[in-house]
This record gives C-alpha cells, sequence and structure tokens, in this order.
C-alpha cells in the first residue's frame, strides 16, 4: 500500500510540475506577444544556456570619478543577439555583450520610437579600440550596436539603405564573431574606443570596458529549471525510501531455525522440542 501512496504522491508532484512549466512559458509568451504588439517586432524567448536579470540600474564609478552614476537598463526580453555573443566563445565576448546590453537600455532611456530603427549605410565600418598603458587591442562589430551614439543629423534614408531594428531576433551576428578563446580580462584601467567610421567623416566615442562589463555580467548562466530537478530528486528520495522499507520487511520475515546442542548437552535456559 505505501508504494502505490509513493506512486500517487510522485505523480501528483509531476503534474504540479508540469502546470507550473506551462504558466512560467506561457507568461513568456504573453509578455513576448504584448511587447510585439506594443513595438511592432520580434523578441527572443529565453536562451537555453543563459538568463537575463536587469537591474533596476546599473551605478558605476570610473577611475577618474569621485562618485557612481547611473546608467540605463534594457528592461525587456535581449535579442537573440545578445545571448549569441555571450555563448560565443569569441575572445571579446564580454565587451560585445555589454555593449549591446547598452545600447539597448541607451536607447530606451532616449527614447525607443526615435532611437530603435537604426540606418544603416553601405560605406560605414564600426570598430572598438581596447585601450591601456601597454595593451591595445580592435575588432569590428556591427554599427546597429553603437545607434544611440550615432549622431544622424537628421538625414532621411536613401535607396542604398536600408532599416534595421535593434530588437529584432532576426539580427545575424555570427560574420562578427572571430577571435576564438580565453575572454578578454577586463580591468577598470582599459577604456573603449567606439569609431563610426564613413567615407567623408568619423565619429568617435569613450565607454569604460569595466562598465560594458557590469552590463554583460547581466546575462547569468542559466540552472537546471525547477520542473525538471525537484521531480527526479523525489522521485529518487521515494524510491530509496521504497526500497529501504522493503528490504527491513523482507528481513522481518526471516524465519531464523535453531540447531539443537551438539552432543544433547542441555543448555541452560534452552527448550527442544524432541
Amino acid at each position: 500500500m505505501n508504494f502505490i501512496h509513493g506512486i500517487i504522491i510522485y505523480v501528483f508532484i509531476i503534474n504540479v510540475c508540469v502546470v507550473a512549466r506551462g504558466l512560467h512559458e506561457g507568461h513568456g509568451h504573453a509578455e513576448r506577444t504584448a511587447h510585439h504588439g506594443a513595438h511592432g517586432r520580434h523578441m527572443s524567448a529565453s536562451h537555453a544556456h543563459y538568463t537575463y536579470h536587469p537591474p533596476r540600474y546599473i551605478a558605476f564609478t570610473c577611475r577618474h570619478c569621485t562618485s557612481a552614476e547611473i546608467y540605463p537598463v534594457y528592461r525587456l526580453t535581449p535579442p537573440a543577439y545578445v545571448y549569441a555573443y555571450k555563448d560565443s566563445g569569441s575572445r571579446y565576448r564580454d565587451i560585445l555583450t555589454g555593449l549591446s546590453l547598452y545600447n539597448l537600455g541607451r536607447a530606451a532611456h532616449i527614447g525607443w520610437f526615435h532611437t530603435h530603427q537604426y540606418t544603416v549605410r553601405p560605406e560605414e565600418r564600426c570598430s572598438l579600440q581596447v585601450i591601456e598603458k601597454a595593451h591595445f587591442e580592435e575588432f569590428e562589430f556591427p554599427c546597429f550596436m553603437i545607434s544611440s551614439f550615432i549622431e544622424t543629423g537628421g538625414k532621411k534614408p536613401s535607396n542604398k539603405t536600408r532599416l534595421v531594428d535593434i530588437a529584432s531576433s532576426q539580427i545575424n551576428v555570427k560574420p562578427f564573431i572571430r577571435d576564438t578563446g580565453p575572454p578578454l580580462e577586463v580591468t577598470k584601467d582599459q577604456e573603449c574606443v567606439l569609431w563610426h567610421n564613413l567615407t567623408t567623416q568619423k565619429e568617435r566615442n569613450h565607454v569604460p570596458c569595466a562598465l560594458l562589463k557590469e552590463y554583460a555580467n547581466t546575462v547569468k548562466p542559466a540552472g537546471v529549471p525547477v520542473y525538471i530537478w525537484l521531480p527526479t530528486l523525489l522521485g529518487t528520495v521515494i524510491a530509496v525510501y521504497l526500497c529501504c522499507e522493503c528490504f527491513c520487511k523482507n528481513k522481518e520475515k526471516e524465519v531464523v531455525k535453531e540447531e539443537a546442542p551438539l552432543n544433547e548437552l542441555r543448555v541452560p535456559g534452552y527448550c527442544a522440542s524432541y
């Protein structure tokens, strides 16, 4: 009877976890649908290996500052390219992840309606320089990732340009993921210089590399979901308990046969049935 009770309890727990998973996924789907309806764009789901944990804001003190400054945070579900950078194995994975989230946060803070659509020009090139006293590195990245930094100058899109929604999960950044290896060690002494190069002009912006690392740290490795580890743990506990109970009952049912004393010697306190 205890075995049947254990099975019933386990099935009940499985059903509860399945319902909880369905509610969680339904909430995520509803949230993404609401975002899509409000902004007319596709939002990515949670990544298989990482989850986004946005704080209310990021307080950061630069190396030459006497007090912390408040930086904006993107509150919605990040697009797929943020997770692609974080999971890329690139040497610059943290810098690129942080820059993506920083730009999204700035765009949402400045005014999303006017900043989430970026005009891509065929002749433009963007690069990031990591500079410190005895070290220098440079790599390219897609220009839409600094859309909130670039001065548009009121220029209207032409036939040679195209619009990119910086929150779209359809953006492919794989061509820019290079230099795989151990991640760059980011320190407060490093300065990240953002370059936007056009044929006739260049634009430069400075950002502390450590600030980008703070943004990248909001994307954390995802643990095993509770609806997976909880049924497994409880099932193991119930199985061990039932096995121990069955083993103890079998031990109690064993009949210990007494043997008659050798040479028919009488032993005090011993009674024989012959």
